[in-house]
């Protein structure tokens, strides 16, 4: 897993420009907690149509099956992921690293809880020996003329992709309210997680993601855990 944040346009001040623009007026006209006190204002009122304003890009590489999950949750983005038409990918995979449990309270969810560690190791090694399997197919496929476009069908969803992925910030908070959350599957909240890092650490947005976090408490908690150990 891979995480780049390749640019960034706009900051808290310029949410603050598009929102006071309805009374002819610029974020310079204030002070910055009076800004600020805007910028919390709009989050907890849910005036957020000025948060589509600042944009972001990403470069991901991730296992596929992750991929969708993040595709999934996305709300006016857009993304172009490396083909397998044009490009032989499928040196490039990612095993489980752990095997957990089926949760007993969610249908589509794995609890904390792994399966025995002498099991888990025999099965990862089983999993890995089933994609070496399935590159090998492929590889004939391609030898024997089969088009990739054709021969990729056999690859399993583990294989890495990369994909650039570019929306406003708006469209990225919703998508970290929807795969931070702790029922999301933990290898795509990694993801998540690891997105929202490299945005806070630009500093350009921060009295957003506070008055964000503030919305949310589970989010704030999910990421407090993640970033600065339990709470």
């Amino acid at each position: 897993m891979k995480v780049e944040l390749l640019s960034t346009w706009g900051d808290d001040w310029l949410i603050c420009d598009v929102a006071r623009v309805s009374f002819d007026k610029r974020s310079e006209e204030y002070t910055e907690e009076q800004n600020v006190k805007l910028i919390n204002y709009l989050i907890k009122h849910k005036h957020t149509s000025c948060l589509r304003h600042p944009q972001l890009r990403f470069r991901i590489e991730c296992p596929i099956y992750v991929e969708r999950q993040l595709f999934k949750s996305q709300i006016g983005m857009s993304a172009n992921s490396i083909s397998g038409r044009y490009v032989d990918f499928s040196d490039s995979y990612d095993l489980p690293v752990e095997l957990r449990k089926q949760s007993e309270s969610s249908k589509q969810g794995s609890s904390d809880e792994r399966i025995r560690l002498e099991i888990e190791s025999y099965l990862i090694t089983k999993v890995g020996n089933k994609v070496e399997k399935d590159k090998e197919l492929y590889e004939e496929l391609l030898r024997e003329g089969v088009s990739k476009e054709q021969a990729r069908v056999i690859l399993p969803l583990c294989l890495n992709t990369k994909f650039i992925w570019t929306g406003s910030l708006l469209s990225f908070l919703h998508l970290f309210d929807l795969r931070i959350d702790s029922h999301a599957q933990k290898e795509t909240r990694l993801v998540a997680e690891e997105m929202y890092r490299l945005i806070e650490e630009t500093g350009q947005f921060k009295h957003t993601l506070q008055a964000w976090k503030n919305k949310d408490y589970e989010l704030y908690l999910q990421l407090k855990k993640r970033f600065e150990g339990e709470v």
